[in-house]
């Protein structure tokens, strides 16, 4: 929730996460990063995700996974295909609360130190929203011969849904960040 006082209650009640469905949202999830509040927020229904497909779904298909070994190492995942047949895919930070004992940061150097796999960076910008109202819902994967993923941006209103792309440089400029 973007209400600060809704996410404050949520968080009170140790609630970091939160993952609906019955709310359409599109060809995939959409995110409400924690940045914004503390809270990440995913809803994943796509039952109205091409509305020319006999389905309604047509090629999307959506996933959320959580990866981690415990409450406060997990993660979010999103990925899967858009309705127009992009993949994409985006890992959100881990949602971790402070750690009161010392020593969890000494194990994690001692297994950086031996090599333990390198964990893989989360996706900074998915979940946000920008300053032209805007929100960055999806990292879509390079197609063959593209260099770099491009973020799939929406806005709307009611069912009226605006997409556009930018590459997270331009992204990271309109949110003041470069």
């Amino acid at each position: 929730p973007l209400d600060a006082g809704v996410a404050a209650w949520l968080l009170r009640g140790g609630i970091r996460r939160v993952v609906v469905g019955h709310k359409p949202s599109g060809d995939c999830a959409a995110v409400l990063s924690a940045s914004h509040t503390g809270v990440e927020i995913v809803s994943a229904d796509t039952c109205y995700a091409d509305p020319r497909a006999a389905d309604r779904r047509g090629a999307s298909v959506s996933h959320v996974l959580f990866r981690g070994g415990s409450l406060e190492e997990m993660q979010t995942e999103v990925f899967g295909t858009l309705a127009t047949g992009a993949r994409h895919r985006a890992l959100l930070p881990v949602l971790r609360r402070p750690s009161p004992a010392p020593w969890r940061s000494l194990l994690q150097c001692l297994a950086a130190a031996a090599g333990a796999r390198r964990e893989e960076e989360p996706d900074p910008l998915v979940g946000r929203r920008l300053p032209d109202g805007r929100w960055v819902k999806a990292r879509v994967l390079p197609a063959e011969g593209q260099a770099e993923a491009r973020y799939l941006c929406c806005s709307g209103s009611g069912r009226r849904v605006e997409h556009s792309y930018l590459g997270a440089g331009e992204c990271r400029r309109l949110m003041g960040e470069v």
